[in-house]
């Protein structure tokens, strides 16, 4: 059985599109159908999932990275990070997953384009 399949669902659905904002304290993440706010100063807090489940995270900033630590169940540990390549522009969003029931380290990368004002409409 694959621990935590919701973890690993929400991974394997990545939104397509979303929006960013920045703030002193926080980064909004806004998805078409809800928004998440994050205090970006390594605090524990807690993300709803599903009817009945927590999933406690922290992000926090490294240079001009941002981190998200989610501890998922089973002891599987998921890390994002986000970054924005100054020459592109496109953010680079790698993911990893860490734990004692995973066989090994499980990193993968998604890209996205910034979005221009047409494809906002």
């Amino acid at each position: 059985r694959t621990p935590n399949r919701s973890g690993f669902d929400a991974v394997r659905r990545a939104a397509e599109r979303f929006g960013i904002e920045q703030t002193d304290s926080t980064v909004v993440i806004a998805y078409p159908d809800h928004e998440r706010v994050l205090f970006t100063d390594g605090r524990k807090q807690k993300l709803e999932v599903g009817e009945r489940r927590e999933v406690e995270f922290r992000a926090w900033w490294d240079g001009g990275r941002l981190f998200i630590e989610r501890k998922l169940d089973g002891g599987v540990a998921m890390t994002e990070r986000y970054s924005v390549q100054v020459w592109t522009g496109r953010l680079h969003v790698l993911t990893r997953l860490v734990g004692d029931r995973l066989p090994s380290t499980i990193a993968f990368m998604r890209v996205y384009e910034r979005a221009t004002a047409e494809a906002e409409d």
